[in-house]
Parts: C-alpha cells; structure tokens; sequence
C-alpha cells in the first residue's frame, strides 16, 4: 500500500513539474494540442490544464484566456495559435523561465514573475521576432513569414508601462514609451520604432478580450471587505 502511495506520489509531482497554465476563459472553439499531436476541445474545467510543449488553437468567432503559474496573463482572438515552447517555475525562490510563441493572430500579454528577474527570463517570439519581457504588457498580431507582424508596448492593469527588447537577425530595439512598437514581415529586417494611435491599437485588438484576473480580483475584494469590517469592528 505504502508503495502504491509513493508510486502515485511520484507521478503527480512530475505531471505538476511540466504543467504551465489553466485556460481560464473561453468563447466559442478552443483546442489545446499536445505534443503528441492529440487535439482536445475545451469544454470544462478537466481540459483546461495545458503543459509544456501545448498549443492553443481558436476558430472562428473564439477566443482564449491562459493564466501562466507564474500569473503571467495571455490572451488570444479568433484564428490564433499560442504554444508552450518551455516554462518552469518554482514558487519558493520565485525564479523561473519562461518561452512561448504567438504563432498566428492577435494577442494581448501581461508578465508575472518570471518577467521580473529579468528579460532573458521571459522570452515571447513571433515567427520573425523574439521578444525580451521585463514586467510589461504588450499587444499585437503574429502572422507567417512575409505578412506583417504588430508588436507593442502599453499599460499594464495598473497603469505601469515597462520595458521590452525586439530581436531580429536583422538588429535589436528597445520600447520604453507607451504605444511604443514594430511591425516587421521578415526575420532579416531591422526593427523600427514608431508610435500607434489608440485607433490603431484599438482595431488590432478588437477581437481580443482584456486580460482581467478575475480571481485575483475576487481576493483583493475579499480583503478589502475584511479590512473595513475590521474597521468598523474597530470603530
């Protein structure tokens, strides 16, 4: 018996070990890939773990909320891929790594944790740019080699703008502006910064739901329910 518990033991630590993300919201069709080439529909909350080497797919009218482990936020529309290249994450010393692909279609991202220990840590790529993350938000469209490509620096939920790092084989960039970003169509091209309106911001994001962490919502409202019932306790 003691045996069978170890042996269970073992196997639950390891599935943990290469899980990175739950999908927590859905619309319309959204598939998650494994490695294995199996395709499962997201249907309740017994699909939406997603592991390492996963990708996301959306049809049409669809779209999809990822929470990292680490609270890093993704968010993709309609027709969009997103994978799991690699992600590891220990809660304890609050160090990880982190390197994901928005293969196709529009995004939004919000970094967590592991953004935070700097931006080799958190790599984002584009099938023709790769992204260094340090504590930021930024929004955009991937598309195939030769169509254009939209990376770009805002606000996160709270109002910070921070910084990123876009990478060709072409050259390298830094946004530190809000609305600071790139469009680039070939991995050969040198990155060029320039400033988009809300307006064009606003149509590349239309079908992309903002990231809202409704669960770290709830626990702030909790507290601050405790904190003026203790108040009122107090008064």
């Amino acid at each position: 018996m003691l045996k069978l518990i170890f042996i269970l033991l073992i196997i639950t630590s390891s599935a943990y070990a290469e899980r990175a993300a739950t999908i927590i919201e859905t619309t319309g069709e959204v598939y998650i890939k494994r490695d294995n080439g199996k395709s499962i529909r997201v249907l309740n909350t017994l699909d939406r773990k997603v592991f390492k080497s996963d990708t996301i797919i959306t049809g049409e009218k669809s779209s999809s909320q990822i929470k990292m482990y680490d609270t890093s936020m993704m968010s993709i529309g309609e027709l969009a891929e997103f994978k799991v290249d690699n992600f590891a994450f220990d809660y304890e010393k609050n160090d990880g790594i982190m390197d994901v692909k928005f293969v196709t279609g529009a995004f939004r991202l919000v970094s967590g944790m592991i953004a935070k220990r700097g931006p080799d840590m958190m790599v984002v790529r584009t099938p023709v740019a790769v992204i260094g993350i340090r504590g930021t938000a930024i929004v955009g469209r991937a598309s195939k080699v030769g169509s254009e490509n939209i990376i770009i620096l805002v606000k996160d939920p709270y109002g910070r703008v921070g910084v990123i790092t876009i990478r060709t084989n072409g050259g390298i960039v830094t946004l530190t502006k809000e609305n600071e970003g790139v469009t680039i169509s070939n991995p050969t091209e040198q990155p060029t910064i320039k400033t988009f309106t809300k307006e064009q911001i606003s149509i590349i994001t239309k079908k992309v739901p903002e990231i809202v962490d409704k669960e770290a919502m709830f626990h702030k409202d909790q507290y601050r329910k405790m904190f003026w019932f203790k108040w009122l306790l107090d008064y």
